[in-house]
């Protein structure tokens, strides 16, 4: 029996809901789930996940690289990517 529990993140509404469940699911708070929520809407907008199945090691393998390109253009700091690279390990 399949467990009910959603992955689709077609939407940011989605991806909230989506966030908010992974940082229960950890007893984390609100701040992690920003963070989640954050990565979720990147990952969809920036490389066209629809949905957390859908999420395999290129996937995640391209995100960090541009978190990567963001941090040497001075665009992201290093600490805002280790934060969005935590939520990203929490994600998987």
């Amino acid at each position: 029996m399949k467990a009910l529990v959603q992955t689709d993140i077609k939407t940011p509404k989605k991806a909230s809901y989506v966030a908010y469940n992974i940082s229960k699911f950890f007893n984390k708070g609100s701040a992690i789930e920003s963070k989640i929520e954050t990565v979720l809407n990147q990952l969809r907008d920036e490389l066209g996940v629809k949905g957390l199945k859908r999420l395999d090691e290129q996937t995640i393998e391209s995100y960090t690289a541009i978190l990567q390109e963001r941090v040497q253009t001075n665009s992201l700091s290093r600490h805002t990517a280790e934060t969005y690279v935590s939520a990203l390990n929490r994600i998987i």
